[in-house]
């Protein structure tokens, strides 16, 4: 028995096998003495050093963890990383077409033959070589563009638009030379192959005489008037017959100008070099009395607007009225259906029934003085004037129709 045991025993330690790799495995076994027999219990997988086993396991499960949160970031990375790639894609194609847009500009500017630079250019060697222009101006002639809040020359001024279908492109500029200075209007087909101008002229600034270098308008096909309306700018003109309705239509294309008044036509310019300047004319009565003399002005304004102005009687309008004002008194009466405009000439004294003069009749009373006339030959009408006892408000004046007090 015991000599068994022994050879157990011994071989017990063959029980161990050693693995080639890390660990080796260890076999748990039993022995039995009364059956004398060895019974395996369990198989174990151990290191030959438990510490570096663990640190093994500990290890390569921050390995794992590691290569999975770098997957993680690398998917993220790679997203942004594209967003970013589109982001300077569209910032480099929107770079390039804006330059494209610019290089385009400028070479339209500078090799088109209807740009206004190219414009500008030939038109001001135009003024130089044409002998009327220097002696005008005088030499030497320079051209420059609109003036700039701080006096810096800017580029000439330029404006599109459509007629007859075709784009027109009108410049202008200004030129200086020893003696004056002077104005120069033009305009071209914008698709025209040749450099050929509509008109081509130069406004002196000292007596305002035009210098004609071209005009081909009137030579154009199918030439026709613009039936649409220049209507520009629209007066009332108070007197003491009526209030004049001023309308004035000026064509800054072709510099025509129409002026009605009252609605009727009293004048009229189809062609006209001289864009600004003035248009004179009277305010007639029917008896062809002059009522006013009244006067138009027309002066450019920055780039191709203009501005317009009405002197009346030596007197810019908004002035006149106010003196107009002072000097008239005016009722509106309604009587029935139709409306009576009633204006008393102070300085005079005369009374105008909707522009005709009437006959009156005065009388002195208690508080002032009564001019009675009648309206429509059948109205009793009075105008009475009574002194406020105040200067500054001086005399007052009072109308009274069918025995009814009205109020200016």
């Amino acid at each position: 028995m015991s000599n068994l045991l022994r050879i157990h025993m011994k071989l017990l330690p063959k029980f161990h096998i050693k693995s080639p790799n890390i660990c080796f495995f260890r076999f748990n076994i039993c022995l039995n003495h009364k059956k004398n027999t060895l019974s395996l219990i369990s198989v174990r997988c151990l290191t030959s050093n438990q510490k570096s086993y663990q640190k093994y396991k500990s290890n390569h499960s921050l390995a794992e963890r590691q290569n999975a949160s770098q997957n993680e970031v690398t998917i993220g990375a790679k997203v942004k990383q594209t967003t970013q790639d589109i982001t300077y894609f569209g910032v480099i194609l929107l770079g390039v077409s804006v330059t494209a847009i610019i290089l385009w500009a400028i070479f339209r500017e500078l090799f088109s033959s209807v740009s206004p630079s190219v414009l500008y250019s030939n038109a001001l060697k135009l003024c130089k070589s044409d002998v009327r222009v220097v002696e005008a101006i005088g030499d030497p002639i320079k051209g420059f563009g609109e003036m700039s809040s701080r006096g810096r020359r800017r580029h000439v001024s330029s404006l599109e638009y459509e007629k007859d279908g075709q784009q027109v492109i009108r410049v202008k500029f200004y030129l200086k030379g020893s003696k004056t200075s002077g104005t120069v209007h033009l305009e071209a087909f914008k698709r025209s192959s040749k450099s050929k101008y509509r008109y081509l002229f130069v406004e002196l600034d000292n007596s305002r005489h035009v210098i004609v270098l071209e005009d081909n308008r009137r030579l154009e096909d199918n030439v026709k008037l613009d039936p649409m309306s220049d209507l520009v700018a629209v007066w009332d003109v108070p007197l003491c017959d009526r209030v004049h309705r001023i309308e004035f239509e000026h064509g800054t294309t072709t510099g025509k100008r129409v002026l009605k008044v009252d609605g009727q036509e009293i004048v009229r310019r189809e062609w006209m070099f001289k864009l600004v300047g003035s248009e004179a004319f009277e305010i007639k009565g029917e008896e062809g009395q002059v009522y006013a003399k009244c006067e138009i002005l027309i002066n450019a304004s920055t780039g191709f607007t203009y501005e317009y102005s009405m002197v009346v009687n030596g007197k810019q309008l908004k002035k006149f009225k106010e003196k107009q004002s002072k000097v008239m008194s005016t009722w509106i009466v309604e009587i029935g259906d139709q409306m009576w405009r009633i204006a008393l000439e102070k300085e005079t004294l005369d009374i105008w029934v909707n522009g005709v003069k009437a006959e009156t009749n005065h009388e002195f009373a208690d508080e002032g003085t009564e001019m009675h006339f009648l309206i429509e030959s059948q109205h009793k009408a009075c105008i009475k004037t009574i002194s406020s006892g105040n200067k500054k408000e001086g005399i007052v004046y009072s109308l009274i129709v069918n025995d009814k007090e009205i109020t200016n």
